[in-house]
């Protein structure tokens, strides 16, 4: 069973863009992200695309998300029913301002296609997200401080070091970070989303990146447990239909 359907994914993804973002030059890893909480795990394997201002995360299930810095937008494309919805970054932020003011019935409508049975561990998880968005945005900035470990080991070719960080809060943070993979591209896209509210948290999400890129991380709250490993890199080309809607799709009805 799944911790989490597309449709929720999708709400959590437009609250906080969990994306990897990045490009001068055309980068795509692909990676799997594993969600243990309550005793059940469910693994997803992205794959994430970089060129210029654009950026792509293609889940295995089919679900493509593309952020588009030029036209300043954001689609959702689903290949299972061939259909999309793209919507500007604009309407975006005042989704977060009116997810402010109405809090309650937002979370309410997110939770109608979920399963009553595992509403109440939505709902707090919901609830938490908005509670972050909301947060005074010197908060969302904080710069996180991680330690040297001293390990090291080899992934994917690559020389990578363990950086621990252990928050008051009991948040337990690891990740093991290259200096040798570039990360002008990644740096650059982050600056310029600064200029969008919803993204004020995107910076903070890769602090670790001062240590290089990420290829391994673990993140423990205490009520779940996100690991993430890198298992592919590469540098070629991609191919724009990536981050364009195929011509067949249909426009979603909101």
């Amino acid at each position: 069973m799944r911790i989490y359907s597309n449709s929720f994914r999708i709400f959590i993804t437009l609250l906080m863009l969990f994306t990897c973002a990045a490009a001068s030059a055309d980068m795509m890893w692909k990676q799997e992200d594993t969600i243990t909480a309550d005793g059940k795990s469910d693994t997803l394997t992205q794959t994430i695309y970089i060129s210029g201002p654009r950026f792509a995360m293609v889940s295995s299930d089919g679900l493509r998300i593309v952020l588009d810095m030029n036209a300043q937008t954001l689609s959702t494309i689903d290949s299972g029913s061939e259909s999309f919805n793209t919507v500007s970054l604009a309407e975006i932020d005042a989704l977060r301002d009116r997810m402010a003011n109405e809090t309650d019935a937002i979370i309410e409508d997110a939770l109608k296609n979920i399963p009553p049975a595992e509403r109440d561990e939505y709902r707090k998880l919901l609830e938490e997200k908005l509670k972050e968005m909301n947060s005074d945005d010197s908060a969302g900035q904080k710069k996180k401080h991680y330690s040297a470990v001293g390990d090291t080991k080899s992934l994917l070719g690559y020389k990578a070091w363990l950086y621990r960080l252990e928050g008051a809060d009991g948040l337990k943070e690891e990740y093991w970070c290259s200096r040798e993979i570039d990360t002008t591209e990644l740096a650059a896209l982050l600056d310029m989303t600064k200029s969008v509210k919803v993204m004020k948290n995107l910076s903070a999400s890769f602090s670790s990146l001062d240590h290089g890129f990420p290829l391994e991380s673990l993140i423990d709250d205490g009520s779940s447990v996100v690991s993430s490993k890198v298992i592919e890199l590469s540098f070629d080309r991609i191919d724009p239909a990536v981050f364009s809607v195929p011509e067949t799709y249909i426009k979603s009805v909101k």
